[in-house]
């Protein structure tokens, strides 16, 4: 090979832009080879100017093919591909040849990336990454008739390389696209690919880029779901991209929420790229959720070890992230954040012209001039790159507070004597006639390939022609180039321009920049060739530049059918600015009711109401707010109106969930809103142990509390559940029981014990030494499900049972065995269902049977996994397994409640049960030995145990037909113990629990 990289180019009618991008390179490259492909005009001529290496070519439809052929007539290690209407900076291309030159043959590609100018006025400037460099090896080939791809012919791999080389591309602004007809050309060979192939995803996928391209954004965004549906595999390297390019369409059509579903569904495949991350920081951002975006890149930013990659743009890393952030801290008005991240942004992209406007007006309000020409200077910022810096004049030309430093800019570059920056320098010092002069002496094509890419634009052109009554000029300009001709006609009286709304506002702004208010005022005549919505564009240009009461009168000019959300923000923001809050209530109000939920009007609204004390509705905007965003980290942390949300935490275990079941499945309106309740499962790890720490109330079941209160900084409140009346002894009452010396320790922690009655105080206090005035007898949750829940109805959902005349038993016999203490009370065996020396399960079967009776066993979670195997199910014998109330998310006292009869032997849930009024059967087959080994807090046995007790199987199939048959049988005991048991015998007990927990909550 002769040289290092040889440019590659194919050109049919260049002649405007040809020289631009050949100057960019000559002094760069080895070799230039040309291909043209049918020019009718200048180009082959300029392009001798450069290479003796043109060559004609036959145009078959095919980039590929074309590509190909001028890959054969160089000569150099490496080809650099660019088209006619691209450019590049010399000093950056050197960078490129370094790249290449050190390469130890990591890579044989490389990926650039490219800006590229769109609109009128190249308003608009977006980039992505393409392959543009590649080795000169004859393996190596573009196939595809357009969106050329590369692949190599031996089957070896192709190994990419992400290039500092930046190309800067003026293709897509509207007069190139309209003269050259791109759109339609582009199309055509798509779908000549699609025909030729068939409509794969791959092709879909390249329609949708061209549509973007065209800013056809609704017709894009279907191929893009063509092509996803289409695609072969997950795993091919343009689906992920894709699948960004679908999200980056639904941003613009303001479809955020099918965004973020798109988003949710990609993360998880494309989970170390943070393309997806940062297009939903930029969702939150657009939905006004400034501190649910900050999350989103501060989570990008901080953890670069991560997010490494990027499917379609490296700018999702760093850049795009710390620009946003920039934005955030400026909006939070925290301007030493704001440019701390802007300067962040703009050191890996000096050419967003979003960043720079934001991040140099910035500097350029608060800085003092000295310190912004040190920073000029130490950065080289005027000095370096010249495209960067040319384009940064022109950024920075058009603050209204750089007017003064012109001059003193201009001196720091070597681009004085410039003819766009010499006619931008005469503008701003309000010396339009000789600016004018300067740029009429260009020729009409150079003149507008300045209007296109250089400092002193098109609007630039109309503001100097109209202050120097120079509008016969501008008229033959316009008939000269169609495209501006509109707009032209509009401004010097001579025609509607209905077509240019854009560009007509952009040189509105313009005149704001140049200071030229009676200009401005001029213009404005010409607003009502539009229609009435161009009052509210310009309201908000106008309050960007701090012209408020302007601002409004022109919002009230349009009328607010017309409002869109920006115009809510904004008046909502000067209403409280000047202490108008009943108009800032009536516009976040009217906002809402028009369907507009960007989070600062809700939140604006939610701190007007907050003031006026009115509850229900500051309640309400939380929850439409919640309804609107229910994955937002802030609001699961803070109020609407800015409180922070103090924490309940619901501590469950397999062991005992009844109670805090029934508080979950009925949090109050006002706790679920203005509260957080976080359910969390018991475990012995640290994560549990923080969980815990993070929460105000924290309401437990078994005296679980783990922590001595003394100990922690954290202010908590301990309210205790329990899960039952103590019928056997416990704690200090239990003779068995270990570690007695620290109960009443532990005890000390909690702060309130839910209780039944004072019967359950005395108990309680004789096992645990609980204080008498922690006792709140408030009734437990768990019996309103016992009282509430359709129990038959539950249960044959559960069992697929049908028959309505089956009446159900439950069996459900107390826990014995605890296996961290290896411990067993009392002496029943499981040898058989009932531990009944006279027991026949085939005739208890039988018996079942003919009195159309379902038994019902559910065993204590603790003996669960031991014992269930003993049970023999069968048609008429069914169990109740933990497993099976999980998966249909049911709690076991929704299916008690549709007992007719309980079996139980010493287990407390037949106090719950006495609130039906319903028999109970008692089976002591084990009596005297689970008296002496586990012993009862309430005695005698038989006097607290309202039903018979049976120890054989006839007694009980006996009984079961007595009880079930006989309502007064057990009647007047069952009464008398539910009074003494039950002081509320109602389905409010979950009610007043919360009451009682909210009034926790809302102490000091």
């Amino acid at each position: 090979m002769s040289g290092l990289i040889s440019l590659c180019m194919i050109v049919k009618n260049e002649e405007n832009v040809l020289q631009r991008c050949l100057e960019s390179v000559k002094d760069g490259v080895d070799e230039i080879v040309i291909i043209d492909s049918g020019s009718t005009d200048r180009t082959k001529e300029i392009a001798h100017r450069y290479t003796d290496k043109v060559f004609d070519y036959k145009w078959n439809n095919s980039f590929s093919e074309a590509r190909n052929y001028a890959q054969s007539k160089a000569t150099s290690e490496w080809i650099l591909a660019l088209d006619a209407d691209e450019f590049v900076d010399y000093q950056n291309l050197l960078e490129l040849r370094n790249e290449l030159t050190e390469n130890q043959d990591h890579f044989n590609m490389c990926v650039v990336k490219i800006y590229n100018f769109a609109g009128k006025d190249a308003q608009a400037i977006f980039n992505n990454y393409h392959v543009r460099i590649y080795k000169n090896d004859p393996a190596i080939k573009y196939y595809r008739t357009i969106h050329e791809q590369l692949k190599r012919t031996d089957g070896e791999e192709l190994r990419s390389h992400v290039s500092k080389l930046v190309v800067y591309h003026s293709g897509y602004l509207s007069n190139t696209v309209t003269v050259k007809n791109k759109g339609s050309r582009n199309r055509a060979l798509i779908n000549k690919e699609i025909n030729a192939e068939g409509q794969t995803g791959f092709d879909y996928f390249n329609l949708g880029n061209e549509l973007v391209s065209q800013g056809k954004t609704e017709k894009a965004l279907d191929c893009y779901v063509k092509a996803y549906q289409k695609a072969p595999d997950i795993k091919y390297s343009w689906v992920g991209t894709c699948l960004i390019q679908m999200c980056q369409c639904l941003v613009t059509l303001k479809r955020y929420n099918d965004a973020l579903n798109v988003i949710r569904d990609s993360e998880s495949i494309f989970d170390s790229y943070a393309d997806f991350k940062a297009i939903k920081g930029k969702i939150y951002l657009l939905q006004g959720r400034v501190d649910d975006a900050l999350y989103e890149l501060n989570d990008i930013v901080n953890d670069q070890d991560k997010y490494q990659e990027a499917l379609l743009s490296t700018d999702s890393i760093s850049y795009l992230p710390n620009k946003w952030m920039g934005q955030i801290y400026e909006e939070k008005n925290d301007l030493k954040k704001a440019v701390l991240y802007y300067t962040r942004a703009f050191q890996e992209n000096r050419n967003d012209e979003e960043l720079l406007n934001r991040y140099f007006g910035l500097l350029f309000k608060n800085s003092p001039y000295e310190e912004i020409n040190h920073f000029f200077k130490d950065e080289k910022l005027l000095t370096g790159n010249e495209v960067s810096a040319l384009f940064l004049l022109k950024v920075i030309f058009n603050f209204p507070e750089s007017s003064k430093y012109t001059e003193k800019l201009i001196a720091q570059t070597r681009y004085i004597n410039n003819v766009d920056v010499k006619a931008k320098c005469l503008l701003i010092s309000n010396k339009s006639s000789e600016a004018l002069e300067l740029i009429n002496q260009l020729p009409m094509k150079q003149r507008t390939i300045i209007f296109n890419t250089g400092v002193f634009d098109f609007s630039d052109y109309i503001i100097s022609s109209l202050l120097s009554k120079r509008q016969d000029e501008l008229i033959s300009y316009g008939k000269k180039y169609k495209n501006a001709e509109s707009i032209i006609n509009l401004i010097t009286g001579n025609g509607k321009g209905d077509q240019d709304l854009p560009l007509y506002l952009s040189i509105l702004n313009r005149t704001i920049c140049l200071q030229q208010f009676g200009l401005f005022e001029e213009l404005l005549n010409f607003r009502n060739a539009f229609d009435k919505s161009v009052n509210i564009q310009i309201g908000h240009m106008l309050y960007h530049y701090h012209f408020n009461d302007l601002a409004v009168q022109f919002y009230q000019e349009s009328g607010n059918a017309l409002f869109d959300e920006q115009t809510y923000l904004n008046l909502i923001n000067e209403s409280k600015k000047n202490n108008l809050l009943e108009a800032a209530y009536n516009f976040s109000n009217q906002a809402i009711q028009k369907g507009f939920y960007n989070f600062k009007i809700l939140e604006d609204l939610a701190k007007l109401v907050h003031r006026m004390n009115a509850e229900k509705l500051e309640l309400s905007i939380q929850q439409l707010a919640l309804e609107c965003y229910p994955d937002s980290r802030y609001l699961s942390n803070q109020t609407t109106w800015g409180e922070t949300r103090k924490k309940v935490a619901l501590i469950y275990t397999p062991l005992s969930g009844s109670n805090v079941t029934a508080l979950m499945r009925h949090i109050p309106d006002d706790i679920r809103l203005k509260y957080k309740v976080n359910l969390i499962e018991q475990k012995n790890d640290l994560q549990y142990f923080n969980q815990l720490l993070e929460n105000d109330v924290v309401v437990t079941t078994e005296g679980n509390y783990p922590f001595e209160k003394r100990n922690i900084t954290k202010k908590q409140k301990i309210i205790e559940l329990w899960h039952g009346f103590p019928l056997k002894s416990m704690g200090l009452m239990d003779e068995s029981e270990v570690g007695k010396e620290k109960i009443k320790d532990q005890w000390k922690n909690v702060d309130a014990v839910v209780s039944y009655s004072n019967l359950y105080n005395q108990s309680m206090k004789k096992c645990f030494g609980i204080d008498e005035e922690k006792f709140k007898i408030l009734g437990v949750p768990r019996n309103d499900l016992l009282l509430q829940s359709e129990g038959r109805k539950n249960i044959k959902k559960l069992f697929n049972v049908c028959n309505e005349n089956d009446q159900y038993i439950f069996y459900m016999p107390t826990w014995r065995h605890t296996s961290r203490l290896n411990r067993n009370d009392g002496s029943r065996s499981w040898e058989n269902l009932f531990d009944m020396s006279d027991f026949k399960l085939n005739q208890f079967e039988a018996y079942l049977k003919d009195h159309h009776f379902k038994l019902i066993v559910k065993l204590h979670p603790a003996d669960e996994r031991m014992f269930i195997s003993h049970i023999k199910q069968s048609e008429n014998i069914l169990a109740l397994t933990s497993d099976l109330l999980t998966k249909y998310q049911l709690d076991v006292y929704e299916l008690l409640s549709g007992a007719d009869l309980l079996i139980t032997d010493y287990s407390s849930t037949y106090f719950d049960f006495l609130l039906l009024n319903r028999p109970i059967i008692f089976t002591p087959v084990d009596l005297e030995s689970y008296r002496k080994s586990r012993g009862f807090i309430l005695n005698p046995y038989e006097q607290w145990t309202p039903g018979p007790k049976v120890t054989s199987q006839t007694e009980l199939e006996n009984q079961i037909v007595k009880s079930l048959t006989d309502i007064n049988y057990f009647s007047k005991e069952r009464d008398r113990l539910k009074h003494i048991v039950h002081q509320y015998q109602d389905d409010h007990s979950t009610e007043r629990v919360w009451n009682f927990i909210r009034t926790s909550l809302e102490e000091k």
